[in-house]
């Protein structure tokens, strides 16, 4: 018994042991659990109707899983929850923080930064010329804002950027955009990582780095966290700008606009002289007496923008080029690296950086070069900027400057020197060689430079402004290919020479039994060169949702196709889907996807030879055509939108409109991107046509040219007092006699004669004038009312048209309460006349005429029952007049029917209370037809045309 009971004492103990083990190895090797905390911000960090997360932070976040090990969980909360819940313990990590003196106090901040951006202003693309960038923003600027936005204090900060400071609104998240789009805000304030459909950044300024961070205490988290950065940094150093590229591409640069000044001194100038780093390859260096590399194509990138010639200076050394620039023998320091101190001791300044390298620690493997240990450093001549940094590091430490990067690894190599500092992508290059093959890639001794251009502070304070202007017009993809042109695409060398001498044994040995796998491994290497260039040109020209051509590849390859085809006729022909928008947000982004995948199969589908098809953006599309006659091309055009003009998916049949717009070229035509241009311009009116297809011709280019000189002439107009108020009387039929007017605009340009409100009123409704003009024309009919009413003479009741764009005002209540009090003018008098569309499509608007009636100001509806909604208007609205439109009047000659819904109209008005108006009464018969069934007020040439003030009043 008792060996029976040790037996099983023996076993029970095996298998603690055993099940303590296999709860340990589990425990070991299980994934860390991080609770990762986010709010919801746009192109950042986004939640789809699927449960998929999306954007720019949640993407960095899964590259880091993959180096750190993480199971990571997703925990949503607002920005603040988001910072209480991590000092609390109750999540782990999150990204988007701004360093100051507070969040350092209260939590641990990951080495690298985990993007940049900036305080950022834009404005409706409608209205981008109206505000030219990096020029002053104009007083009176409205600047809506989120609320609780982190960038108001960039304002203060940044009063330079304005005339004068902007008046801030603040908005939720919700709003903010449908203000800029109804003209009650001028432009918005925002980070340049939030990105708003259908705008355009005029000004950017306040450059602010944010990172990720965790709480206080929580080491080995941010240690892993450092590691997995520092990784991703190394094995993939495009990672972060393929992410910028991918979220951002369309909003990280601006229009390259100069000055008339800036112009003149590029028109005097002509020629630029510049001095590089003659041996950086491939950030820089001298081949055929010409600048190479990196750099050096920003730079002739630069120079083609400004339309100047670049003139390579030599210098044998980094002193040599100091020199040169001081003393006036170049003008430009093309690689400058940022130390604003080093600048200042030698008379130099800067431009902002166009381009951030990542430098990384070289040294042999095994070397023990810690910060604590006294070693000698090998570093290019360029980083002299540097110097006193990399020497507050390595405070014991000697450091030797050397011509090239080349040169520095050739001291690291030999012995001479224990460890250089230099940029990755010489790094990368030049490691890849077999002399080399010793050394090693340290990114975590590292540091991040920035290149910028230096010029001699003697030189013409134009010069630094315009290649500020020049940075910024490249965008992040341009930025992104010239670095994967000279880093990524360009072949290594590899010297057969080199691996001989450092690897005699191997070489023999590889020589006489491999020739058959040495072939192989050559024939790999061409054939994986060849998918790099293949994946790069993807990168660079191909979209990535629908493996369509994208609209850089048009603008580069369009002129050659056209040019090799001089027999054929070519047409531009650009598309969009009719509220897109509404369909993403209804049906969900996923579903739009498959909608604008929908689209790209069709157009690849098209039998229309020599057809190139490609995807600007969204659901726009770009494609050039080849074609027989105008008559052929606009059928396959109709063909397209009566053919495929709906999507069938998941059991639901979405259908939409098409706008088209088209170019057809002539053989005079040599700017592509100006035919393009005009394409889109086309495009943009068919969404004003039934057709829904505009060609770009001379009515459409004229068109567009005095919509362009009304809207330079607007403002000056109303300054000059060209606005004039016209009087249109309304009847009352039975005693003919006037009991009222409606206000109506005139234009009196003095070179064009009088304009009439249908040349004007619809641009100003788009660019937000219509505001400012009915506006001016109620106070131009108050003012009348008091100068009747002071001199003791007959007033009455008096219409005045008010746009929609009025009613999303934020403060047009107040301004209706600031006008009739300032003029005090009695209750009743003064008429705000609507369309039903526009009450029809705020939300609010019950609230905000209610508002208008407390102050005593009549509401009414212009052209009653042309709408879907002219009953619910009854019910909705505190109405006081209605105005039966023309068209009812006008049928009712022919139909018994409409003078019946007429009859029932007027009835259904005067029980409710509110007085009826009919509009357009031209003939005798119409007027006794409208008493005949109880309508007493008409409106109409029968009676009076709108006359001027002074005629009206002859009348009154």
């Amino acid at each position: 018994m008792k060996i029976c009971s040790k037996k099983l004492i023996l076993v029970f103990v095996i298998c603690l042991d055993f099940s303590l083990s296999l709860l340990f190895v589990t425990f070991v090797s299980a994934p860390r659990q991080v609770k990762v905390g986010y709010f919801l911000m746009n192109q950042f960090q986004e939640l789809d109707q699927s449960g998929l997360y999306h954007g720019y932070s949640f993407d960095y976040l899964q590259k880091i899983r993959q180096y750190a090990e993480w199971d990571i969980t997703f925990v949503q909360c607002e920005y603040q929850e988001c910072l209480r819940l991590l000092a609390d313990g109750e999540i782990d990590l999150i990204n988007y923080v701004e360093k100051n003196q507070k969040t350092e106090n209260n939590f641990l901040f990951s080495l690298r930064a985990s993007g940049t951006e900036y305080a950022a202003i834009s404005v409706l693309e409608e209205n981008f010329r109206k505000y030219p960038a990096n020029l002053k923003i104009p007083s009176g600027f409205r600047l809506g804002v989120l609320s609780g936005s982190k960038f108001t204090d960039a304002i203060e900060d940044n009063l330079t950027e304005f005339e004068q400071t902007p008046e801030l609104l603040e908005y939720p998240q919700e709003k903010l955009y449908s203000a800029l789009e109804s003209g009650e805000i001028d432009g918005i304030l925002s980070s340049s990582i939030t990105v708003f459909p259908g705008t355009k950044v005029i000004s950017r300024f306040s450059l602010r780095p944010f990172y990720f961070v965790v709480r206080n205490g929580n080491d080995r988290l941010l240690k892993e966290l450092n590691r997995a950065m520092n990784l991703i940094s190394l094995h993939e150093p495009l990672f972060v700008n393929r992410l910028y590229e991918k979220y951002y591409a369309y909003a990280d640069s601006e229009v390259l606009y100069l000055t008339k000044e800036e112009t003149d001194f590029l028109s005097d100038k002509k020629t630029f002289r510049v001095i590089i780093a003659p041996d950086g390859d491939p950030v820089s260096y001298y081949l055929n007496g010409s600048y190479h590399g990196i750099i050096a194509d920003f730079l002739n990138k630069t120079a083609r923008d400004l339309n100047v010639e670049i003139e390579p200076v030599e210098a044998a050394s980094f002193e040599e080029a100091l020199d040169k620039i001081r003393n006036g023998e170049a003008d430009i320091l093309g690689d400058f690296l940022i130390d604003e101190g080093f600048a200042e001791k030698n008379n130099l300044q800067l431009s902002p950086a166009f381009l951030e390298s990542q430098v990384v620690a070289v040294y042999k493997k095994g070397n023990d070069v810690s910060v604590k240990n006294p070693v000698k450093i090998a570093e290019p001549n360029n980083y002299q900027p540097l110097s006193s940094s990399l020497r507050a590091i390595y405070s014991k430490s000697e450091v030797t400057y050397y011509e090239s990067d080349a040169a520095c690894l050739d001291a690291v190599n030999t012995g001479g020197q224990d460890i250089s500092f230099i940029n990755i992508w010489a790094a990368q290059k030049n490691l890849g060689k077999m002399k080399y093959h010793d050394l090693v890639i340290d990114p975590n001794q590292g540091f991040t430079l920035q290149y910028s251009y230096a010029v001699s502070r003697n030189a013409d304070p134009r010069l630094v402004q315009i290649l500020r202007k020049a940075i910024n017009s490249i965008s992040s993809f341009q930025r992104f290919s010239i670095i994967n042109q000279n880093v990524f695409i360009t072949p290594q060398k590899v010297r057969l020479i080199d691996f001989i001498n450092t690897q005699p044994a191997y070489a023999f040995f590889i020589f006489l039994v491999f020739p058959i796998l040495f072939l192989y491994l050559l024939a790999y290497r061409i054939d994986s060169h060849q998918k790099d260039k293949k994946q790069i040109f993807n990168l660079a020209f191909v979209d990535d949702m629908t493996q369509l051509k994208n609209l850089h590849w048009m603008e580069k390859n369009a002129g050659r196709i056209i040019e090799e085809n001089r027999s054929k006729k070519f047409a531009f022909i650009s598309f969009d889907l009719d509220r897109f928008d509404i369909i993403n947000e209804y049906y969900g982004r996923k579903t739009g996807d498959q909608i604008i995948q929908y689209m790209a199969d069709t157009l690849m589908s098209i039998d229309v030879p020599g057809m190139i098809c490609t995807r600007v953006k969204a659901d726009h599309f770009l494609c050039l055509v080849p074609y027989e006659s105008r008559e052929i091309l606009e059928k396959k055009i109709s063909d397209i939108k009566s053919k495929k003009n709906s999507y069938s998916g998941n059991d639901t049949v979405i259908k939409f409109g098409i706008h088209v717009g088209v170019y057809i070229l002539s053989d005079s035509d040599q700017d592509i991107t100006a035919c393009i241009d005009n394409a889109e311009t086309a495009r943009r009116e068919a969404r004003n046509v039934s057709s829904g297809i505009v060609f770009f011709d001379d009515y459409l280019k004229d068109k567009l040219r005095v919509y362009k000189h009304i809207e330079e002439m607007q403002e000056s107009a109303l300054e000059n007092h060209e606005f004039e108020v016209y009087y249109q009387p309304k009847y009352n039929m039975e005693e003919n006699s006037i009991i009222g007017a409606e206000a109506l605009i005139r234009w009196n340009d003095p070179v064009h004669g009088i304009r009439m409100p249908s040349d004007f009123i619809l641009i100003f409704e788009k660019n937000g004038f219509i505001i400012q003009i009915d506006f001016f024309v109620l106070e131009e009919v108050c003012k009348f009312l008091r100068s009747r009413i002071d001199a003791g003479e007959k007033v009455v009741p008096i219409s005045v048209n008010q746009s929609r764009v009025h009613l999303s005002e934020k403060h047009y209540v107040q301004r209706l309460g600031e006008i009739i009090r300032k003029y005090s003018i009695p209750d009743g008098l003064i008429e705000l006349e609507l369309t039903e569309t526009a009450i029809s499509e705020i939300d609010d608007v019950e609230n905000i005429l209610n508002q208008a009636k407390a102050l005593n100001y009549r509401i009414s509806i212009d052209d009653f029952g042309t709408g879907y909604s002219s009953l619910t208007m009854l019910n909705r609205v505190p109405l006081d007049a209605i105005k039966i439109d023309r068209n009812f009047l006008i049928e009712s000659n022919n139909s018994k029917k409409t003078r019946e819904i007429i009859r029932l109209v007027v009835e259904m008005a005067h029980a409710l209370g509110i007085q009826v108006v009919c509009e357009g009464v031209e003939k005798q018969d119409q007027a006794d037809f409208l008493m005949s069934i109880g309508c007493r007020f008409g409106q109409g040439f029968l009676f009076s045309k709108p006359i001027p003030i002074n005629d009206f009043m002859r009348i009154l």
